[in-house]
């Protein structure tokens, strides 16, 4: 059911346009050039180890890297809200799984972050030639945040049943986690006292972890990944029983 759910999903962001799936593989180039361009020769940031001639296109796969991950848990949030209220006839069916709803958008939002980074990836490699070994464990730096983005759409969207106001306070939390991460700047840029902050940040961890395996080519402590994972998993499991404890009123409410 889920599987089914999240074709359709996906089907539905492109049903109507002209050039149809196409657009998930035009988006990340677009992007990729305009971020860099504006970043890079206008804004002039500057990243540790990306110089000389590949310098432009380097800070943009950089920055489209951070902005990809933020885009994945943006959609997270920002969908999580209306997922029970907009499904309210779904509430009274007691046979439909409703968390189900959820995992559905989930899975679309992880199958654009795939398509987007395997662009990124191709565009990486010619600029910078074949990536380090380390590539094929650089999806392995993802599962903590995707653990998260779906404990984040269980919670919000149960609770955004009694209290309207989440939708409007996601799109608050979903900027904020984009301006205190590294998505945009280099963590050396932040005062040493403040970049703890940066920490608490899932993004922070996700995209440190991303960039060492599939651009840098270096391997992190085994330690932090493991932190990670747990917080992912503790997430989740946050994420799902804050679910089931409000499932109950979601019809006396609707």
């Amino acid at each position: 059911m889920a599987a089914q759910l999240a074709r359709r999903e996906i089907a539905g962001r492109y049903r109507g346009s002209i050039f149809g799936m196409a657009w998930s593989l035009i988006n990340p180039l677009v992007m990729l050039l305009v971020y860099g361009f504006v970043f890079a020769l206008v804004l002039r940031a500057r990243w540790p180890g990306v110089e000389g001639d590949t310098g432009p296109f380097g800070h943009g796969v950089l920055l489209l890297s951070g902005l990809m991950l933020h885009g994945f848990l943006a959609e997270c949030l920002m969908k999580a809200p209306a997922q029970i209220v907009g499904n309210a006839n779904y509430v009274k069916k007691v046979v439909f799984p409703l968390p189900v709803i959820a995992v559905s958008q989930w899975a679309a939002a992880v199958f654009h972050l795939a398509v987007n980074l395997a662009v990124l990836l191709l565009f990486q490699m010619a600029v910078f030639g074949l990536p380090p070994a380390t590539l094929v464990l650089a999806p392995l730096a993802l599962l903590p945040l995707l653990a998260i983005g779906l404990g984040s759409m269980w919670a919000l969207s149960a609770i955004a049943v009694y209290f309207r106001d989440v939708s409007q306070v996601v799109g608050v939390l979903a900027t904020l986690l984009l301006f205190m991460s590294p998505a945009l700047y280099p963590v050396e840029q932040v005062p040493e006292a403040l970049r703890p902050l940066l920490y608490l940040n899932p993004l922070t961890p996700a995209l440190e972890q991303w960039r060492a395996l599939a651009l840098w080519g270096t391997m992190l402590p085994l330690s932090s990944w493991l932190v990670f994972a747990l917080a992912g998993l503790a997430a989740a499991a946050a994420g799902l029983w804050c679910f089931k404890r409000l499932r109950p009123g979601f019809a006396d409410v609707l």
